[in-house]
């Protein structure tokens, strides 16, 4: 006989939860393998469970669940998946380069913070903190040096 795992033993097993189990199951991608038609009990079958492993490690790399239907229902087509793949990839690629542009932004604005501190420092003789106006100035006019020669260098 076949064994079939509840709805809430597979999410606890998979740690997602029951309503992302019956999303799934709303829009076709991973159907229960037997429905009770008594009680409206959702189970699966052992051999289900690699399918929904193989969901779950596409959705964490970001893959859309309309594109692992997609994959799904053409049998998991190589050219389909390189296809999402290669988008995937692009994707987080983006992000390190957003990601390094931010790091570098912060380490400028930091960088004009302590030489302008360093400079009401050495005016005043004393360790006076410039007041918030001031910097908050300061931090926007480095945001737009930064924007400037972001666009001049995409622009080349």
């Amino acid at each position: 006989m076949e064994m079939h795992l509840k709805i809430g033993e597979v999410a606890e097993m998979f740690d997602i939860s029951i309503r992302a189990l019956r999303l799934y199951a709303k829009i076709g991608l991973f159907n229960p393998g037997y429905t009770d038609g008594d009680t409206g009990y959702r189970y699966y079958t052992v051999d289900q469970l690699p399918l929904l492993n193989t969901i779950l490690v596409l959705k964490a790399v970001g893959v859309k669940l309309i594109d692992v239907k997609h994959l799904v229902d053409n049998g998991f087509d190589p050219d389909i998946l390189i296809d999402i793949m290669e988008r995937k990839k692009e994707y987080w690629e983006n992000q390190i380069e957003i990601a390094r542009f931010n790091i570098e932004n912060i380490d400028k604005i930091k960088s004009a913070a302590s030489a302008r501190l360093e400079q009401l420092t050495k005016e005043g003789g004393d360790k006076e903190k410039p007041d918030a106006y001031k910097m908050a100035r300061l931090i926007c006019l480095e945001n737009l040096k930064l924007e400037t020669t972001l666009s001049e260098a995409l622009w080349l």
